[in-house]
């Protein structure tokens, strides 16, 4: 088994200190109705000797260590920037800004990343070694921690995790783009040009002695983390291609110009798959005993506004839109990508509906509170149904991450990045394809689900990553 050792562990904090008017940011109401669960990603980066931080000739931890001073500068300058992310939550509608820092642990382990790569079972089974758990005490609360691992044969691997009630995939990407344009040698200009982020709509900054209103106590429907079974499944872009096929004369069209997308086939097929498997169990041959099921995917709301949010726009800019089935002839394929449209059609019309306001944060609380009863409506038709929450990071430019010795050689989510019935679609390095990390409560449902035909004609299941 895979050991992964740390070997230190420090706080980055900003490179300059945060202006005591910025120090107290009372959070928007959108922002402190937000669970604070966390976001994980890793980067994978092959041995890069032909390519290192320094000229000479360094072995594998001496090239690290420039690796890890490098990234760690330019961390303490982003932090900077993105002062937020270096302070600490109170309560949940503010965040203090005294410039705390952003954790950063560095690790070590003796085995190659071309070993591990090369085994299918390994990755998914020791990944939560290579990210760092968030509730440990003595991250004191670090709304962003980083760590850094080097591999025996000089592979590396940085995990990011962050706290998802200020962040979405955007504003990751925003950090991303920061952070690596400043290991590059970039400020903003010249050959690593990035986009200054618009930090208004995370909230708004309040004097210190401002009291502090109760939490909000706003319902979370996303479902509660408790233990689950992982897989991992590959869509090549030719098999992707084969479902688009197989339903695009047969989706109802509600509206011009809504037509399936890749994540929308591969989606639709691991739902029905997901679907057959948990229905297996209590089926008696009566059409009666079927579960209904209620699909949850996320929107952006930046580009719904009026005029549309810039993407380096701060936050969790996200709502919650639900699409469900209550009878079993409704989970043929095409009938399900017909439903999943409907989240593309509703959320235009959420833009419409909106059109015209003035106040950008009114609109998304708007939009918001249209989302919750909306889910609210579809549990109290429902009433016993299984849930899936769907999160999709398809066509973000994950693999052109480069913090100057490279791309990575493999982007993946870390197992306690989503929760138990999820779903997380990322592309994969090869053009066009799609891995799926399914989660699911019950070991005998996913036993069920990765041995349905309909999936294997489709997806490899946990192949090699190399």
């Amino acid at each position: 088994m895979m050991e992964v050792h740390t070997t230190s562990e420090n706080c980055i904090k900003p490179s300059q200190p945060t202006p005591s008017h910025l120090q107290n940011l009372k959070l928007s109401n959108h922002h402190s109705q937000a669970p604070d669960i966390r976001t994980n990603l890793t980067f994978f980066f092959s041995s890069n000797f032909n390519n290192p931080v320094q000229p000479g000739d360094h072995d594998a931890t001496t090239n690290f260590t420039l690796q890890s001073k490098l990234v760690q500068n330019s961390l303490a300058t982003t932090l900077t920037i993105l002062y937020p992310f270096a302070g600490r939550f109170r309560n949940d509608d503010t965040i203090i800004c005294k410039d705390d820092g952003a954790f950063f642990i560095e690790a070590k382990t003796d085995t190659k990343l071309s070993d591990f790569l090369a085994q299918p079972d390994l990755p998914l089974a020791i990944m939560d070694k290579l990210v760092p758990v968030a509730t440990d005490a003595k991250y004191n609360g670090s709304l962003l921690i980083l760590k850094f691992t080097l591999f025996g044969c000089g592979g590396s691997a940085v995990t990011i995790s962050i706290t998802h009630k200020i962040s979405d995939l955007a504003t990751i990407l925003t950090l991303l783009n920061c952070w690596t344009a400043l290991s590059r040698g970039g400020d903003g200009g010249g050959s690593s040009p990035f986009i200054q982020p618009d930090l208004n709509f995370i909230g708004r900054p309040v004097p210190s002695t401002s009291e502090v209103p109760p939490p909000s106590s706003g319902k979370n429907f996303i479902p509660p983390n408790s233990k689950y079974v992982t897989k991992r499944f590959i869509f090549s872009a030719a098999k992707i291609k084969e479902l688009k096929a197989r339903v695009i004369n047969k989706i109802r069209k509600e509206e011009d110009n809504v037509f399936p997308s890749r994540v929308d086939v591969v989606l639709a097929l691991i739902w029905k798959c997901a679907l057959a498997s948990v229905n297996s169990g209590s089926r008696s041959g009566n059409a009666q005993t079927f579960r209904p099921s209620v699909m949850m995917q996320a929107v952006n709301l930046r580009n719904r506004t009026d005029p549309p949010l810039p993407e380096s726009s701060i936050g969790n800019l996200a709502i919650l839109l639900p699409v469900w089935v209550e009878k079993e002839e409704d989970t043929e394929l095409h009938e399900l990508v017909s439903r999943l449209l409907t989240v593309k059609v509703r959320a235009n019309r959420l833009k419409k509906k909106y059109q015209g306001y003035e106040d950008p944060e009114q609109v998304i609380i708007s939009m918001e509170s249209d989302s919750v009863k909306e889910i609210i409506e579809v549990r109290k038709k429902l009433k016993d149904f299984s849930t899936y929450v769907a999160a999709s990071v398809v066509n973000a430019p994950l693999y052109d991450v480069d913090f100057g010795w490279g791309k990575p050689a493999w982007v993946t989510s870390t197992p306690n990045t989503v929760m138990a019935n999820s779903i997380y679609l990322l592309d994969t390095k090869d053009a066009g394809g799609i891995e799926v990390l399914m989660n699911m409560l019950k070991e005998e449902d996913m036993i069920v689900f990765e041995s349905n035909q309909e999936l294997l004609q489709s997806a490899m299941v946990n192949p090699t990553i190399i």
